[in-house]
């Protein structure tokens, strides 16, 4: 009688192990999953969670519907791809230079 029970128990066992490690496997797969799935930094990100605004032949990305009202701004003109976090008066930095 007592062999039975240990049989179950070692089955009982071996089943929590399995369902343990299916959770784990699952949850690092999502951990990968979303951690591939966020943003890099640059114009992308703002395209994604901002407004892209066209005035007068340039291209903006900025974090809110106003350029006045904007603080983190990308643009894009005939010179290149600029960025402030300062709002629409700057200053600007240029992140990367046209060559057409």
């Amino acid at each position: 009688m007592g062999e039975w029970i240990f049989r179950f128990l070692a089955a009982v066992g071996i089943f929590a192990v399995e369902i343990i490690l299916c959770v784990a496997v699952i949850e690092i797969k999502n951990r990968i999953v979303n951690k591939q799935d966020t943003p890099a930094d640059g114009p992308e990100q703002g395209a994604k969670q901002g407004y892209v605004i066209f005035v007068r032949g340039k291209h903006y990305i900025a974090d809110a519907p106003d350029l006045d009202d904007a603080m983190e701004i990308y643009r894009v003109d005939e010179y290149g791809m600029w960025k402030t976090e300062r709002g629409i008066k700057g200053p600007w930095k240029l992140m990367e230079e046209r060559h057409d």
